[in-house]
């Protein structure tokens, strides 16, 4: 009996040692490591809003805290005509921390370690602000990429717990865009974003994520 109490408190002291660990206090305080915090706005693009595929995904971060410093990455995919698979589709990574690379691909997006794509050195710079429209610059030795958003609607805020289907918390502003445009070198990318739903706030698939932190 007495090794039946000792294991139900160890195993009580254990629960509690996880839920805190991965649990929100009454003071809004998240208890756990911060991976990264920044920005992470995306664009997905289609030609039809009922085609399964994107024609374009962009992944960009701009991120101001993490173990290995700051910098930008941009994860993108595009198939620039829409025609399928052909020699002038762009599947990449773009970064100027290549280091970040390396910590976000093994902590964060661990599809990139299944699925590589070869990153290039680049040089990154934005203009706009989130009323009217924002862009971004990502250029590099081969490539000069440009990101837009704009016509934004009404912003939403998202807090999501640790723990479940998805072990990261993350806090983040979504400005949800309802146009948005893709340039790979001078050539503009075919599709557009299309409406959904986070829960009850109506959200875009191409939209600014800002104030950005993932907690675990």
């Amino acid at each position: 009996m007495k090794y039946v109490k000792g294991f139900l408190v160890l195993t009580f002291m254990v629960l509690l040692t996880v839920s805190f660990t991965y649990s929100q206090d009454e003071t809004g305080l998240y208890h756990g490591k911060v991976y990264v915090s920044g920005e992470n706005p995306v664009l997905r693009l289609k030609i039809n809003e009922e085609d399964k595929d994107f024609v374009t995904s962009a992944s960009f971060w701009r991120i101001v805290y993490s173990p290995v410093g700051r910098g930008h990455i941009l994860y993108i995919r595009s198939d620039i005509t829409g025609d399928g698979e052909t020699e002038d589709d762009v599947k990449a990574i773009f970064t100027d921390n290549e280091e970040l690379v390396e910590y976000m691909n093994r902590e964060i997006l661990t599809r990139f370690l299944e699925d590589p794509y070869p990153v290039h050195k680049a040089h990154f710079t934005y203009t706009g602000d989130p009323l009217t429209a924002w862009t971004e610059v990502v250029q590099s030795d081969k490539y000069t990429i440009i990101l837009v958003w704009k016509d934004f609607i009404k912003p939403f805020v998202i807090a999501t717990p640790m723990g479940g289907e998805r072990p990261f918390g993350i806090t983040s502003l979504g400005i949800p865009a309802t146009s948005a445009e893709v340039y790979i070198n001078g050539k503009k990318v075919v599709g557009r974003p299309f409406p959904e739903m986070r829960g009850k706030a109506q959200n875009s698939t191409a939209r600014l994520w800002w104030g950005e932190t993932w907690v675990k």
